[in-house]
């Protein structure tokens, strides 16, 4: 899964200090839920039901895009975009039970089945698209307005046969009660709802579409899972009713709606994970990440989504990285569905670190730029581009180079992970991986593309040459001639975080501690295994192993010098707990005196992490 780290477990209060946004229900200016009675489902039969809900007005949400859903007569509902004006599909649906409606967004295709359930309260339900359950709340009534001049169905067909509906589709009307509807040559059943209202139904029930008339019958609207025409009505010039057949002049193309073609239909590109594995501990791995663009036949805003399930940190990061591709270029994503998967599709995932990654997939399909499978990222990004700090960058960068990664991105506010790493394990890590950092989208862009600049493409080159001869003898970075070398690359890719780590440890410039966010990470990842039995009584000692707990110890003392000093009233609590469970694993004996020893150094644990927490410095340095 992609995540911030979760620093809390070791400092117990540090949740209180994370702020809860709390999200408040979308309002509509000028509506509000319907009152009509009965105010109860339970009330209802299926019959009540049914009448009951012709007018009513749904609202959806999913990844910040609103949804809105108007059951318009008895047999069809407008799907609009956005709770007023947007992009507008029609299509029929059926009652399927008391508070259970049906409807197919596709029914020629026989694909994404809806299906809404009202709840008791009449005011709210969900709606599972065959994916997810979205949540419904009801947003009131609305019904199209009626015609000025007081006319029967009848009459009202009378006057239609003598009209020509222009600017948006073309029908002919004949006295066989058919229509031939856009340019279809196919036949459809039409018929007249209220004086105003035509619907026509196609190859079954769900595929309508549906006319509404403006009050002076001098425009119209139509609606239908193609998507939505209007345009002026006029008397035909052929407009006797005695002929019986109305044929009208073929339609104008409706204005192209403003959006952003795609130049390729998928894309892939490596990411970067961590994986839980168990007792708080994680582990770095790689996976990659691939879009696949999908055509709307009905068109419309796009959608963007995982076809698995993620956190809900995951999806506001998406949210941004489409709003960020709207800004770049000057449009809005239209008449695809555009579905994004990890090779990993089980496990679960969340957090922001897959954004970077994501948003170079929409650039690839919408420019055709094509991404180098070499290529791996982790990052967050806000919608102006920026790339921001994620957590887990050590584990990552384990991953990546176990997994023989040649370019890998990481934030360049999480250089300091790479130093630490650099600390504790030395160069083996950065040999044979391009590491990089990035601050802003272009920069990820620029390496991850196949055709980079020859600057960069150059300084890659050198590195790996260089660094498969310090793989086989790294007394080399100590000589004048690979430091040269790493100067130059340095120089021609500024932001090669492995080149200039290489460098400080050849010159002698590496600091001598960990950070304070890798300080608390190294801590953390060594007592993962045993920190929940500080916790409890004891007893539960005897089911710890003693060989791990002495070399959790011993890790622990042997670390104490790199960590930042700050944590080493932490560490000596710690490693006076392990040293007392060791002696009484041992032993499987403790005398009242160890006992008190036992549990006063599990407190003074506690204690040291509520100081830490106290420490206003220390926290802001870790939470950067």
């Amino acid at each position: 899964m992609f995540f911030r780290p979760r620093i809390s477990h070791l400092v117990p209060g540090l949740l209180a200090a994370v702020i809860a946004l709390n999200f408040q229900p979308a309002q509509v200016h000028g509506q509000s839920p319907a009152t009509a009675a009965p105010t109860k489902l339970s009330a209802m039969q299926e019959a009540d039901f049914a009448k009951w809900l012709v007018g009513t007005q749904w609202e959806s949400e999913r990844q910040g895009r609103i949804k809105t859903y108007w059951f318009v007569t008895p047999t069809f509902v407008i799907w609009t975009s956005g709770r007023e004006g947007g992009h507008s599909v029609g299509f029929g649906y059926r009652v399927t039970g008391k508070g259970s409606v049906f409807w197919n967004f596709e029914p020629r295709k026989e694909a994404s089945p809806n299906q809404m359930t009202v709840a008791e309260d009449l005011t709210s339900g969900t709606l599972n698209n065959g994916t997810d359950d979205l949540p419904l709340k009801l947003l009131g009534r609305r019904t199209p307005a009626a015609l000025e001049k007081s006319t029967t169905p009848a009459e009202f067909e009378k006057w239609l046969l003598g009209q020509e509906l222009q600017g948006g589709s073309t029908i002919a009307v004949g006295d066989d009660r058919h229509l031939t509807w856009n340019g279809d040559r196919s036949r459809g059943e039409y018929r007249t709802i209220v004086p105003g209202l035509v619907e026509c139904e196609w190859h079954n029930a769900l595929d309508r579409s549906l006319l509404i008339f403006s009050p002076h019958q001098d425009s119209y609207q139509w609606y239908s899972s193609w998507g939505q025409a209007s345009g002026p009505v006029v008397a035909s010039a052929n407009g006797s009713t005695a002929s019986r057949t109305v044929m009208l002049p073929p339609s104008t193309p409706a204005p192209a709606q403003p959006g952003m073609a795609l130049k390729r239909r998928s894309a892939s590109v490596g990411g970067l994970l961590v994986v839980p594995l168990g007792g708080s501990r994680y582990a770095g791995k790689t996976s990659r990440l691939s879009v696949s663009a999908l055509k709307l036949d009905y068109g419309g805003p796009a959608t963007v989504a995982f076809n698995q399930e993620v956190g809900p940190s995951m999806t506001t990061a998406l949210d941004e990285v489409v709003k960020f591709h709207a800004v770049r270029h000057d449009g809005a994503l239209r008449d695809h569905r555009m579905e994004l998967s990890f090779d990993d599709k089980y496990s679960p995932k969340d957090g922001p670190s897959a954004a970077v990654a994501c948003a170079l997939l929409l650039e690839s399909l919408i420019t055709g730029v094509e991404l180098d499978p070499g290529f791996s990222v982790t990052g967050d990004m806000n919608a102006d581009g920026s790339v921001q700090p994620i957590g887990g960058v050590i584990a990552k960068l384990r991953g990546a180079s176990r997994a023989g990664q040649q370019i890998t991105a990481i934030p360049l506010k999480n250089r300091t992970s790479a130093v630490d790493l650099a600390l504790g394990e030395g160069i083996t890590p950065f040999l044979g991986v391009q590491l990089f950092s990035i601050g802003q989208f272009d920069e990820a862009l620029a390496l991850a593309r196949r055709d980079r600049d020859p600057e960069i493409s150059k300084a890659m080159v050198a590195y790996s040459i260089l660094s498969d001869q310090l793989r086989s003898n790294p007394a080399l970075l100590n000589t004048p001639a690979v430091k040269k070398t790493l100067g130059e690359i340095a120089a021609a890719a500024p932001n090669h975080v492995a080149a200039r780590l290489l460098l400080a440890i050849g010159e002698g410039r590496m600091p001598r501690q960990l950070s304070a966010a890798g300080s608390l990470e190294a801590v953390d990842q060594t007592v993962a295994a045993i920190k929940d039995a500080t916790r409890l009584d004891v007893t539960t000692t005897s089911s710890l192993d003693g060989g791990e707990v002495a070399g959790i110890r011993n890790r622990l003392q042997r670390m104490r010098a790199l960590l930042d000093s700050r944590l080493h009233p932490y560490v000596d609590a710690w490693t006076e707990w392990t040293t007392l469970a060791d002696q009484i694993i041992t032993r499987r004996s403790a005398t009242p005196q160890m006992l008190t020893q036992f549990k006063a150094a599990g407190q003074r644990i506690g204690a040291e992490a509520q100081k830490l927490e106290g420490n206003s410095e220390f926290m802001e340095e870790i939470m950067k």
